[in-house]
C-alpha cells in the first residue's frame, strides 16, 4: 500500500470495494472516495500508509491527543502520555494492535517527519503505529509503518458518486521546528485564521472559588480599575446557573442573600465600572435536573434503546461534577436553534463579550445515535460552533476548552493547549512539557 492506494473498511474491519482519487500537491494530499457500485456504501474508516518508520523506533515522538487534555512524547518505540488524561479515558473507538494518536505526529529532530491533518471539515484524522509483537494486525496494517486513518463514521456514498475526505499534510527534513512552523502557516492560511488582539481578564475562581459575593466582586473591580488598567474582561464562573444546561434560566445572584440580584444586574455592574463580562458555559452538555433535559429529552444523543445516552456510559465526566450529564445532539435543527438563542441573549441582553466554552469535545464524540445519521459528529460540532459564532458579534471572543482541536481551527479565537493550572511547581513542570514539547 502506498500514498496513492488507500483502503476503506466497514465497521467490522472488512475491506470495501471503493476507489479513490488521490491528488498530491507539494506537501498536501487531497483524497476523494469513489463508489462505482450500484448500491450506496457507508465506509467506517479510510486507511493509508503515510511513511516507513522502521529505522525511526528510537527517535523522539511528539503526537497530539483528541483534545488538549492529552498529549504524547517519548520515542516511536516507547510513547509516553505527558498528561493526566489519556485518550483512552474519553471512550474513543480503538483499533486492535495499534497505538492511536490524533491529527498530528512529528518524529525525529533534525531529519524530522511530520504527518498531520490539513483539514477537518467532516471527519476526524488519526495516526496509527502498530505495536511490536502483535502479529494478528487488522486489514491493511504492517509493522514498521506509520498509517493515517480517517474516521468516516458510516458516511453515505450514493451509488456512482464520491465524497471528499480530509486533506493530508506530510513533510520531511529541515528540522522539527521548521516543519512545525511551515505546517502552522499552512493551516492558518487554509483555514483563514484571524488573530485577535485580546486584552487580559480577571477571574474570581483562583481566590474565591465560586463563593464570591456581589460586594466582594465590586471591591475587586474597583481595585482592578486602579491597579490593573490593562484588564478588560471580568470572568464569571459556572455558579450563576441552577443546573448545567439552564444557562439563561433563573440566573441566581452571586450574593444569595440579595434575592433581587440577577445575572443581568451583575453584568450591568461590570459594564458600568468600565469592564466587559465574560462567562463560563458548556454548550454541549446538560444535567439530568435541568429544565432543558426534562422538557426536551429528544435534544440529546440516544442510546441503543432510544433513551438519552448518559455521559458516564461512554466517556469521561468532568472532575468534581456529581450530576448525571447528557450530550446534545446537534444533528437536530431545534438543538442548533436553542444554542443560537442562548448565545444571542448572552451577547445582546447581558452584554457578554468573552465566552469561555468548556467541555467542547462532547459535541464531537462518535458515540450513540444521532437524529440524523447522515451528519457526521464533526459535521454536528462545526455546525453548532459556527451557529454560536454567528449568534455573537465580531467583537466577542470565543475561547474553546477541552475541544477537538483541528475541528475548531478557524472558528475559535482562543484555544486551551493544556490542562487546568494552579500554584504548584510539579503541575507547572507538567504544563510546560505540554506547551513546549
Amino acid at each position: 500500500m502506498s500514498m496513492n492506494n488507500p483502503i476503506f473498511l466497514d465497521l467490522d474491519g472488512n475491506r470495501l470495494e471503493l476507489s479513490a482519487d488521490v491528488d498530491v500537491r507539494g506537501n498536501v494530499t487531497h483524497i476523494s472516495a469513489i463508489n462505482k457500485s450500484a448500491d450506496e456504501v457507508r465506509p467506517a474508516r479510510m486507511l493509508i500508509e503515510a511513511a516507513s518508520i522502521e529505522d525511526r523506533k528510537n527517535q523522539s515522538l511528539y503526537a497530539e491527543g483528541y483534545t488538549s487534555m492529552s498529549l504524547y512524547g517519548g520515542t516511536v518505540g516507547s510513547p509516553k502520555c505527558l498528561t493526566r488524561i489519556d485518550d483512552g479515558s474519553l471512550g474513543l473507538p480503538t483499533t486492535y494492535g495499534v497505538r492511536v494518536f490524533h491529527n498530528l505526529i512529528v518524529i525525529g529532530d533534525d531529519d524530522a517527519l511530520l504527518c498531520g491533518a490539513a483539514s477537518c471539515r467532516r471527519f476526524s484524522t488519526e495516526l496509527h503505529i502498530p505495536y511490536d509483537g502483535f502479529n494478528d494486525l487488522g486489514e491493511g496494517y504492517a509493522h514498521g509503518k506509520l498509517y493515517l486513518s480517517q474516521n468516516l463514521t458510516g458516511a453515505v456514498i450514493p451509488a456512482g458518486q464520491s465524497i471528499e475526505l480530509e486533506d493530508i499534510y506530510i513533510a520531511q527534513g529541515k528540522g522539527r521546528g521548521n516543519l512545525l512552523s511551515e505546517y502552522a502557516d499552512y493551516l492558518s492560511s487554509a483555514h483563514k485564521v484571524k488573530i485577535k488582539d485580546i486584552a487580559p481578564s480577571w477571574t474570581h475562581r483562583s481566590t474565591y472559588g465560586n463563593d464570591i459575593t456581589f460586594d466582594e466582586l465590586g471591591y475587586n473591580l474597583s481595585d482592578a480599575a486602579q491597579r490593573l488598567p490593562s484588564v478588560k474582561y471580568i470572568h464569571l464562573e459556572y455558579d450563576y446557573c441552577p443546573d448545567h444546561g439552564d444557562w439563561l434560566l433563573n440566573m441566581i445572584p452571586y450574593d444569595k442573600k440579595v434575592e433581587v440580584l440577577t445575572m443581568k444586574d451583575v453584568c450591568g455592574d461590570i459594564i458600568e465600572r468600565g469592564f466587559l463580562p465574560s462567562v463560563w458555559s458548556a454548550p454541549f452538555i446538560a444535567s439530568q435536573k435541568s429544565q432543558l433535559f426534562i422538557n426536551h429529552p429528544e435534544y440529546f444523543i440516544q442510546d441503543d434503546d432510544g433513551s438519552p445516552l448518559l455521559v458516564d456510559d461512554v466517556t469521561l465526566r468532568a472532575e468534581g461534577v456529581h450530576d448525571n450529564w447528557f450530550m446534545l445532539d446537534c444533528s437536530r435543527d431545534e438543538t442548533i436553534e436553542y444554542l443560537t438563542d442562548v448565545y444571542r441573549k448572552f451577547y445582546e441582553d447581558l452584554g457578554v463579550r468573552y465566552f469561555k466554552l468548556k467541555h467542547m469535545f462532547y459535541g464531537a464524540l462518535p458515540v450513540g445515535k444521532r437524529y440524523n445519521p447522515d451528519i457526521t459528529p464533526i459535521d454536528c460540532y462545526r455546525k453548532a460552533v459556527n451557529a454560536i459564532k454567528t449568534a455573537v458579534g465580531d467583537d466577542a471572543v470565543l475561547e474553546f476548552s477541552d475541544a477537538p482541536i483541528w475541528a475548531s481551527i478557524g472558528i475559535a479565537d482562543v484555544m486551551r493547549v493544556c490542562q487546568d493550572t494552579e500554584r504548584s511547581f510539579s503541575l507547572t513542570v507538567r504544563q510546560a512539557k505540554q506547551c513546549l514539547c
